[in-house]
């Protein structure tokens, strides 16, 4: 699931200037946050681009540093479009101020500092976006909830910081969910994201995913995703509250296709349903079906 999002340097930057705007208009500042660090690197790494000097482009950042730097701007780009369309009076101000804290670089996120509240709350945002987008009535910011059909769902999220903390976050989310879904219509559905796990064993994380074209980077993609959740399929193998009907696992990668000589925005998500009724399987699938469509 997930478009593949061409992508120039140059509209990149116009629309980091537009998010710059957006969230100065909103009360927003962006001085000294990951926002500005990205937005400023970014204009450093254009600038060698249009000189075609990429070669040495390492001599004013490393590739780490390069990857955080796409990876955050194209995070804040996909907030902006979607809750930019959002009434100012009930954006969630304080949790988009807050997402723009913290290390810049995700290795550097500990976890037990509180160091990772901040992109934790960018993940949260990024999904409820998602739904926006999805043209999907989004009630509540603080835990994500929304209204489907007849149905509430809620989505408790994620970040696992390493492969050891996977197990704690699913069933900490599993537990969490269990509490608020009271209702004989609520559904709940799990969100993690892959960011900081999914390619360590290969060093995907910290090199950008090229492929020669778009079908060997789905394929590459699809592979990369299956094969981290089938080694940890048994965390949730018995999660058995039959109102949480799925997992949704948000990955992120940036990839690049050599045939076009383009950079792409690869937003995605895969889901893992959980459901024991023929109902909550078309309700999932009808959610996730009008979701791939806008996104």
């Amino acid at each position: 699931m997930g478009k593949i999002k061409k992508s120039t340097y140059k509209e990149s930057l116009k629309d980091m200037n537009k998010v710059q705007e957006w969230l100065k208009s909103i009360g927003i500042k962006t001085d000294n946050t990951r926002f500005e660090k990205a937005k400023n690197n970014f204009t450093v790494i254009l600038n060698h681009f249009e000189n075609n000097d990429m070669a040495n482009i390492n001599k004013e950042m490393n590739n780490e540093e390069i990857i955080e730097t796409f990876s955050t701007c194209i995070d804040y780009i996909s907030i902006y479009r979607n809750l930019s369309k959002f009434d100012k009076n009930h954006l969630p101000k304080r949790k988009i101020k807050d997402s723009l804290g913290g290390p810049f670089l995700k290795k550097d996120e500990v976890g037990n500092k509180g160091d990772n509240h901040a992109r934790n709350i960018s993940f949260e945002l990024e999904m409820a976006s998602l739904l926006l987008g999805s043209k999907i009535k989004v009630e509540g910011f603080d835990d994500i909830k929304f209204k489907f059909n007849s149905y509430k769902f809620y989505i408790e999220c994620k970040r696992p910081l390493s492969n050891n903390s996977i197990r704690d976050n699913m069933d900490k989310a599993y537990n969490q969910l269990k509490s608020k879904l009271i209702d004989e219509k609520d559904r709940g559905i799990i969100a993690i994201s892959l960011d900081n796990v999914i390619g360590k064993e290969e060093n995907i994380v910290d090199n950008i995913l090229i492929a020669e074209n778009k079908i060997a980077l789905l394929k590459r993609e699809a592979d990369l995703v299956d094969s981290y959740i089938r080694k940890y399929r048994n965390i949730w193998h018995n999660f058995s509250y039959l109102k949480i009907v799925g997992i949704f696992f948000r990955f992120n990668f940036m990839s690049s296709l050599k045939e076009e000589n383009i950079l792409t925005e690869r937003h995605g998500i895969h889901v893992k349903g959980l459901y024991r009724t023929s109902e909550d399987e078309c309700q999932l699938k009808e959610l996730v079906n009008r979701i791939d469509m806008y996104s």
